[in-house]
């Protein structure tokens, strides 16, 4: 199961020792710093006790780990209470928060776009995993979500809009950001229809409440195309720096909602 947003977005500064979350610095010992680094290191995996006492005091400190807990339970005062699970009387695990970018595409280009805002993300601190919106089973293992799809007939891809209604109680839980490519040029008349045809898929599930909705240029490759389709003027309209500058301001979106809790 994820964490909650308290261990979202946690970045080690070594040369101050410090952790930072979001905006805020948070000053550490020397001994503090060393287990959450040891922890961070091994993120997602299981730390017996042991392990980090001769990590970060050495084999030869008696009660080690008493010393483990004692510290952990400092680090936790510090950084959250659920930064660091437990795991029975075995030890502890730190868990990065996740984000998932979901994708709706017939012919590639939305997965495109995804894979850039997802690289995007990853320049900002976040741990990303991209699949396409059909083949997510659950969100467990996600702090935060982002689905995008393109428009096809005046309507968002039938993907985009079974993952809305099929999560809906998740992601009414989670932040989630959402964007559609649609329209052939980014004049204010097409991009206002796209917009429009977004919504209407967004009013059926209005639980779920976007931190962020964004339309891209769509692509037209006629050879990828059946009759009539087939006939139509090749075009890209996708501005690969808006996007770029959408899935940062993303990024600060999220570590803003991840860190306070969402």
């Amino acid at each position: 199961m994820a964490l909650s947003a308290d261990s979202a977005v946690l970045r080690l500064d070594p040369h101050r020792r410090a952790a930072l979350s979001g905006n805020k610095r948070i000053e550490l010992t020397a001994r503090e710093y060393g287990l959450l680094d040891a922890l961070v290191e091994k993120e997602g995996e299981l730390c017996s006790k042991h392990a980090l006492a001769q990590l970060v005091w050495g084999s030869s400190i008696a009660r080690g780990t008493q010393l483990v807990d004692e510290y952990i339970r400092r680090l936790r005062v510090k950084l959250g209470d659920e930064v660091i699970e437990t795991v029975g009387d075995e030890g502890y695990r730190y868990t990065e928060a996740r984000v998932l970018v979901a994708y709706a595409t017939k012919k590639g280009s939305t997965r495109e776009v995804a894979e850039a805002i997802a690289a995007r993300l990853r320049e900002h601190g976040l741990k990303v995993e991209t699949r396409p919106a059909a083949q997510v089973r659950d969100l467990e293992t996600y702090d935060a979500v982002v689905i995008g799809g393109a428009l096809y007939m005046g309507r968002w891809h039938p993907d985009a809009r079974r993952f809305l209604r099929r999560y809906r109680k998740a992601l009414a839980r989670l932040p989630v950001a959402v964007f559609a490519m649609g329209p052939r040029t980014m004049e204010e008349h097409d991009v206002q229809e796209s917009r429009q045809q977004l919504d209407r898929a967004l009013a059926a599930v209005p639980e779920i409440l976007p931190v962020s909705v964004a339309i891209f240029g769509g692509v037209v490759d006629p050879s990828r195309l059946r009759f009539p389709f087939s006939h139509m003027p090749a075009s890209d309209a996708r501005d690969w720096s808006a996007i770029r500058a959408w899935a940062a301001h993303l990024a600060t979106a999220l570590e803003a909602r991840l860190s306070a809790g969402a």
